[in-house]
């Protein structure tokens, strides 16, 4: 009796220690991109800047990131005095990604899928990571008008749970992150002042100057200068068309 009772202990003891470590690592929060391309960098530091909410272009790009700052709580236990090996670091593998049109009550709006990523978050540490939260399949349903209007705003909510798996060999996610985008076609277009030929007559981006300000990630969040989207017909050419 008192073995079986014993057996029913440990059991329960496993349990609550599986739901403990499930808790023990979030995502923070969605930081900023720091630096310039190429070398564009998603900082670890929790006083970087972040974002509460993202925004998809989808006339530029055909897909969305997401470059969370993740924290850990797990006790360090490595002990080089008895020759105890660091347990509790977590090695990131990837995000489990649900997305809802408007909000997140109810089924899914898109089929959850896996994204795959790469970072270790050390114990009481934090660590940052970047992978594709919203992929070209979604983009392309959303400029059908997946969510809405395909021709006006729409919004997507993002439910993300990173996976990973501890140094002990314990696999791992943590609690869901919620995380709006906005959703738009050609909203991110920046028509600059700088843009225009001042030889040309009406409003254009005929101008050849390079811009001064590159996104890290062309249309997602930040305003891309109509001289880098060229390439985009019906969005960039920000009225004339160009000369010979």
């Amino acid at each position: 009796m008192e073995s079986r009772l014993l057996m029913v202990l440990v059991a329960v003891l496993a349990l609550q220690a599986c739901a403990e470590n499930r808790r023990t690592w979030y995502i923070r929060q969605n930081q900023v991109f720091a630096g310039d391309p190429p070398e564009c960098l998603v900082p670890d530091d929790p006083s970087a800047a972040f974002r509460t909410a993202g925004t998809l272009d989808t006339a530029l790009t055909g897909a969305f990131y997401l470059t969370p700052l993740i924290e850990s709580q797990l006790m360090k236990r490595k002990d080089y005095t008895h020759l105890r090996d660091e347990p509790n670091g977590i090695q990131v593998e990837g995000a489990i990604v649900r997305a809802w049109c408007d909000d997140s009550t109810g089924e899914p709006d898109f089929p959850e899928f896996f994204s795959p990523a790469s970072s270790y978050i050390d114990p009481q540490d934090m660590g940052a990571s970047s992978f594709i939260a919203i992929h070209a399949d979604m983009v392309e349903a959303l400029r059908g008008g997946a969510c809405g209007d395909a021709s006006g705003q729409q919004l997507v909510m993002l439910g993300v749970r990173m996976t990973g798996i501890t140094n002990g060999g314990i696999e791992t996610e943590t609690p869901e992150f919620f995380y709006p985008v906005f959703v738009c076609a050609g909203c991110l277009v920046n028509c600059a002042a700088d843009a225009d030929d001042e030889d040309q007559a009406g409003p254009d981006c005929c101008n050849v100057d390079t811009p001064d300000l590159i996104p890290c990630a062309r249309g997602q969040d930040d305003a891309v200068d109509c001289r880098l989207c060229r390439d985009v017909p019906g969005f960039c050419q920000c009225g004339a068309a160009c000369g010979p």
